[in-house]
């Protein structure tokens, strides 16, 4: 399998965490610095929304709560929006690239101060293809509401992935 390879730099994120009748989570906007198309040789920042599942109590019920460190396994989901050629003139005579959604999971190892991850997903819509994405961040809590974190990714994709 020939692997596309690019080398994502996380910039800082922003989170805050809102409680609702029993319902936790959190809520994120940060900035990702990443090629402007995969193959591209410039960079551009584009806005990353994140949100985290945090608490679920309910009667008996109580789910999550507290930080988990250590191995874990969590869902991995991502949107790649589209890639028209007309936006870049190196890409002149090629077709255009569909919004994608790629769903799938992975491990994780959280620490206080660092996270690191390995997620596969296949894509759902758009390309029809294997991904994986390794990376870390190193994590930031200035204050209980504020989290900043950066660290870099990579990621492969299948000969399908890499076509367009």
């Amino acid at each position: 399998m020939r692997a596309a390879l690019a080398t994502l730099l996380c910039l800082p994120s922003f989170a805050f965490a809102q409680e609702n009748d029993g319902f936790s989570f959190g809520l994120g906007v940060g900035a990702r610095a990443q090629p402007n198309y995969f193959g591209s040789d410039e960079y551009g920042a584009r806005p990353i929304p994140g949100f985290n599942f945090e608490r679920l109590k309910f009667g008996s019920l109580d789910l999550g709560g507290e930080q988990k460190l250590g191995f874990g396994f969590g869902p991995s989901f991502r949107i790649i929006g589209p890639r028209e050629a007309d936006d870049f003139d190196e890409l002149t005579g090629l077709e255009d690239v569909e919004l994608s959604v790629e769903i799938g999971g992975g491990l994780e190892f959280n620490a206080p101060d660092y996270e690191l991850y390995a997620n596969l997903r296949y894509g759902v819509l758009g390309h029809e293809s294997l991904v994986a994405e390794v990376g870390g961040d190193v994590i930031y809590r200035p204050t209980e509401q504020v989290t900043l974190s950066a660290g870099p990714r990579i990621l492969w994709g299948s000969d399908d992935y890499a076509q367009p």
